[in-house]
């Protein structure tokens, strides 16, 4: 079965069992045997056809539902898709070919499950081999079941600190897309993995460029696809982020919230406390500290309303709580926040993710807000010496963590080394002001 050919096919089994349905009456009366006969085998080859629009139906519930719901949702999903992917595999080995027709889809969609359930060994296991499969049957499957394997691999790679390995399989998908002319929608979701992994590379431009293109391909695309608009405006407010650009990141953070809350029919979810946690980080940055403490806590309320107790969201919210608390002069609430924030990102986050240059920061703040001089410098030698080394020794963030740091050691006397420091971090911010000038900001 040709890939271009496999919507034909699934017109073919439909047309075959309108057909059958047409004529069902008339043989069932002449030859009830073979009637009931037809009637087994037309539902066995369809049957793979109707568990999967049960189970998008059942992923798309999952989005929106609380933790306990989400993972039956997921649960119950991967049950069914991998059922009807059985199914296509006794059926692979039966004439005509067809009988399979969306067979690629409904393994992707087993992946999708096994990543919404977080089960990241066996998901990583299943879609290297799916991958493997779809490439070495290139001919016959669909460009965006590929696609789509790649992204997962991507994702993979991201949770598991693996950025280089990301960037890979991010730049394969989008060289993929390119070079086939596919759907817009498929190449801007590949681009809002490659902003993702620009970001954590460190590569500033290169991830504001690309999130532009992603956020401008979707806007044109189809006003449908609010969730996935959400995500890559999401994804270049972290970019602007990173430049320094606060204002812009804020601007893109709120676009993201309002998408997230049209896609969800008004509800506050799990999506869209991720962006709140966004928008309450550029509020610290932009020095609103009120108004950051205000997005936190409603981030905060969104997760305990859904149940969700752990994970990395929640300790990057209970982060930004304890700072905006520690910079309000709150100094015992945001301790509490800011080590349960901690003990958070030692269980979710990779040890290779540069944001542990924020978390040691906040920490420094905190203890050096305690008068405990060994430990806050302890800290902030942790969080200059990983942003140097994972995002480099010009990076915005490098700049930002030294103002911080030149500040605290002015509160302590030191202030030849405060000096020192404040000189290299505007060294830095003099070189990315000027390139904001010269960028345009396209949306």
């Amino acid at each position: 079965m040709n890939k271009k050919n496999e919507p034909s096919a699934v017109v073919v089994i439909t047309i075959l069992v309108i057909v059958w349905l047409t004529l069902r009456t008339t043989v069932y009366s002449l030859f009830a045997p073979l009637a009931l006969s037809l009637d087994i085998l037309l539902s066995w080859f369809a049957l793979p056809n109707i568990l999967h629009i049960f189970s998008v139906i059942l992923l798309t519930i999952g989005l929106e539902a609380s933790n306990t719901g989400q993972k039956i949702s997921y649960t119950v999903g991967l049950f069914i898709e991998s059922t009807a992917v059985l199914i296509d595999k006794i059926n692979s080995v039966l004439p005509p070919t067809f009988l399979t027709a969306g067979a690629p889809g409904r393994k992707v969609m087993v992946a999708a499950f096994l990543s919404g359930l977080e089960k990241r060994a066996k998901a990583k296991k299943y879609i290297t081999a799916m991958v493997k499969d779809f490439r070495a049957h290139s001919d016959t499957v669909p460009l965006a079941n590929l696609s789509s394997g790649l992204t997962f691999l991507a994702e993979i790679a991201h949770q598991e600190g693996n950025y280089k390995e990301a960037r890979k399989y991010a730049e394969e998908t989008l060289a993929l897309i390119e070079s086939d002319q596919a759907d817009p929608v498929l190449k801007a979701a590949a681009m809002i993995d490659m902003c993702s992994t620009y970001i954590k590379q460190g590569l500033i431009e290169e991830s504001i460029e690309t999130g532009i293109k992603a956020v401008s391909t979707l806007d044109s695309a189809d006003p449908h696809h609010n969730q996935l608009q959400a995500i890559a405006y999401n994804n270049l407010s972290l970019a602007y982020s990173y430049a320094a650009d606060y204002e812009q990141a804020l601007k893109c953070a709120r676009r993201s919230v309002n998408l997230k809350v049209a896609a969800s029919g008004g509800k506050e979810t799990n999506s869209v406390a991720i962006a709140r946690s966004n928008i309450s980080d550029y509020l610290i940055y932009l020095g609103r500290y009120d108004d950051a403490l205000d997005e936190a806590k409603k981030a905060l309320l969104c997760l305990d309303t859904l149940g969700f107790r752990d994970g990395l969201l929640r300790a990057t919210v209970l982060q930004n709580l304890g700072s905006s608390q520690l910079s309000l002069g709150d100094v015992e609430s945001a301790k509490t926040n800011l080590l349960t924030a901690l003990a958070g990102k030692t269980k979710h986050m990779p040890t290779k993710d540069p944001e542990w240059s924020s978390v040691y920061l906040d920490l420094g703040l905190l203890y050096g807000a305690l008068k405990e001089q060994g430990t806050a410098d302890g800290y902030f030698d942790k969080s200059i010496a990983i942003a140097r080394k994972d995002l480099g020794e010009k990076h915005p963030r490098l700049a930002f963590i030294y103002s911080r740091y030149a500040a605290y050691l002015e509160s302590t006397g030191r202030d030849k080394e405060a000096s020192a420091i404040k000189k290299e971090a505007s060294e830095i911010m003099e070189h990315w002001v000027a390139l904001k000038k010269e960028r345009k900001n396209l949306i």
